[in-house]
């Protein structure tokens, strides 16, 4: 053995269209060398797009790790080609290879005969609060997420990070975001080293995961969740109703569920069933049905994530009942509690969540570390838009809480009635000795006044300060970033 392993021998890399060379002893060397190099070319890619959703899972581990000696029937393919694929390495003519931060589907990218395949995408995901990337790559069928990828840095403890409580805490917490967040009901996890791969499931779906999986021939695909928030603009005329607070839970049930992971025995990556394996776990996902989120109630025995002062756990409302959307005033913020109902995206600047008190009061809430900017952003919506703002401190980071406006879609953007809002918004904001330094027409929110349309403007992050003699100019500069004619 000793003699084999020193011989040097060439292995061929591909990487983002370029094809490098290096030579490898063994084939631990193969995956830590690949690694490497794929790593050294992967900083010159980094870009300042953030569009992920994934959790901060923040030291937060799994309290039982359950492995399944036959947890899932390989889907045995009659047109798979390669056994034993070495991972980011040349394995015949017409073959693909896989990269450490970008599609693993890649690895089954070959003459497999899959047509499902086709429809699955890749995307790097951010953390839950904070703008960064993180070693989480989410697989998605039509733009539904429906699993996630966990990528480690291999090495000679590459088994031992495989089974870290905090790495398979990362990906429990990443598992039930897809579940709760986006509907798929039976999300599908991978673990890799690239060195060793895992498949794991929450224990709920182990019926789902351990079943025979049928020719994919009969795969009729995810089907688009119903995920809208809500299509009206709200009315901050009507009278808000008086809060009864017996219909809802004065506080989480606390009842901190037990966190369960449920997986394959590791395999690796020369395993001749390494391709089956992979195929069936992502054939697997594209199986899960997705239901509708509901975002009109709470819902009981449906869990969220529940944000406190200086922590977040996953918990459930101890009752049901009806969401109300906040006007320009914000609740009172009594008991910083809340339970966060819907991802609303994300950006250099931190994540935006639809998030209730524990009275059903909804409101938005974006997430950042950085305190000044978010009270800037504040002082903003009170002193131009004349609205309820507030910096809160949740998760041991800050949060901007600000009133829900119904983002403007290509629709409103036709609308006589709302472009006249628009303007007068824009115009607003450059009266008031601001221009919006990245407006988008994602930026541009509704709401009304008995009938009549007013307009706000939000992601104020970027706004520069001008003078009285630059306020035409800034209300040109900004209607021409929405496409609007004056």
């Amino acid at each position: 053995m000793d003699r084999y392993r020193s011989i040097k021998y060439p292995v061929w890399v591909k990487y983002n269209g370029e094809v490098s060379k290096i030579l490898v002893e063994d084939e631990e060397s193969i995956v830590n060398q690949c690694w490497e190099k794929i790593s050294a070319n992967s900083r010159v890619k980094q870009t300042a797009k953030f569009n992920g959703r994934s959790l901060d899972y923040e030291e937060k581990v799994v309290s039982l790790n359950t492995t399944e000696d036959n947890p899932m029937e390989f889907f045995k393919g009659d047109n798979i080609m390669a056994h034993g694929l070495p991972p980011m390495t040349q394995c015949g003519c017409n073959s693909a290879y896989t990269t450490p931060d970008h599609d693993p589907a890649k690895l089954i990218e070959l003459e497999v005969g899959m047509p499902f395949l086709e429809s699955l995408e890749c995307e790097e995901e951010m953390s839950l609060f904070d703008p960064q990337r993180i070693n989480i790559i989410a697989i998605r069928m039509f733009g539904v997420p429906i699993g996630v990828v966990v990528v480690k840095k291999p090495g000679s403890s590459s088994r031992r990070s495989l089974d870290d409580e905090k790495v398979i805490g990362q990906i429990y917490d990443y598992l039930k975001y897809i579940k709760t967040y986006t509907g798929s009901r039976h999300p599908i996890g991978i673990l890799t080293s690239y060195y060793n791969w895992r498949v794991v499931w929450l224990s709920e779906s182990n019926g789902f995961a351990s079943s025979p999986t049928p020719s994919y021939h009969h795969s009729s695909g995810v089907r688009n969740p119903s995920y809208k928030i809500t299509t009206e603009v709200p009315d901050w005329s009507k009278s808000q109703e008086a809060f009864v607070c017996s219909v809802y839970g004065q506080q989480s049930s606390g009842s901190f569920a037990e966190r369960k992971l449920i997986g394959t025995p590791l395999i690796k990556w020369n395993d001749p069933d390494l391709l089956h394996f992979l195929i069936s776990a992502l054939f697997k996902m594209t199986l899960s049905p997705v239901d509708s989120v509901q975002l009109s109630t709470f819902d009981k025995g449906r869990s969220y994530i529940y944000v406190r002062k200086e922590e977040w756990s996953w918990d459930e409302p101890t009752q049901e009942g009806s969401l109300r959307y906040c006007d320009n005033r914000l609740p009172q913020f009594q008991n910083v509690d809340l339970f966060l109902l819907a991802d609303l995206g994300g950006g250099a600047d931190g994540r935006v969540w639809l998030a209730a008190t524990m009275k059903g009061e909804v409101f938005v809430i974006k997430f950042s570390k950085d305190e000044v900017i978010l009270e800037q952003e504040a002082d903003i919506w009170k002193r131009v838009w004349r609205c309820d703002a507030r910096v809160l401190r949740l998760n041991g980071r800050y949060g901007l809480a600000m009133p829900w406006v119904k983002p403007c879609d290509e629709a409103d953007f036709e609308n006589k009635e709302i472009q006249e809002a628009i303007k007068e918004s824009v115009r607003t904001l450059a009266s008031a000795g601001y221009r919006h330094d990245d407006l988008r027409r994602r930026h541009v929110g509704l709401y009304k006044t008995g009938s009549v349309y007013k307009a706000v403007l939000f992601d104020l992050a970027h706004v520069l300060s001008v003078n009285k003699e630059a306020v035409e100019e800034s209300v040109v500069i900004m209607m021409k970033d929405l496409s609007i004619n004056l």
